[in-house]
């Protein structure tokens, strides 16, 4: 997969795993893992879509936790969804999250509708 620049992508950030991790270790039901479909916005993969995940604060918040699980990106909700142009969200509660990370052996995404060919790149550059 390259960029639109035709340079190379490199697999990137921990959405999956510390967004789950999050939601399981705290084992807090106002919190809510999501599954989504982002398009990138960053000078590198601008106009690409991905798989990607964050987690929701029942107070309006979104938690990304991509880059850092102890100190991750807290903003209003909506904007979130603006500025990540998210498509597609699949919500889990920690209970599912925990059971699907159990059944599947992996962080997600757990739903095929969760995929973009930007994600099978990543999955084979981590291999």
């Amino acid at each position: 997969m390259k960029d639109r620049h035709g340079k190379k992508l490199k697999a990137t950030g921990d959405c999956m795993m510390n967004s789950a991790k999050f939601v399981i270790d705290n084992q807090d039901d106002s919190l809510t893992l999501v599954h989504c479909i982002v398009t990138g916005t960053g000078p590198k993969i601008k106009g690409i879509d991905y798989a990607h995940a964050f987690v929701i604060m029942d107070i309006g918040l979104a938690l990304d936790l991509t880059k850092s699980f102890d100190k991750p990106t807290i903003v209003p909700l909506e904007f979130y969804r603006q500025i990540g142009n998210v498509k597609n969200e699949i919500r889990y509660t920690w209970q599912e999250a925990n059971r699907l990370t159990l059944e599947s052996g992996h962080w997600g995404p757990w739903d095929e509708s969760i995929s973009t060919d930007a994600d099978k790149f990543c999955k084979e550059s981590k291999q």
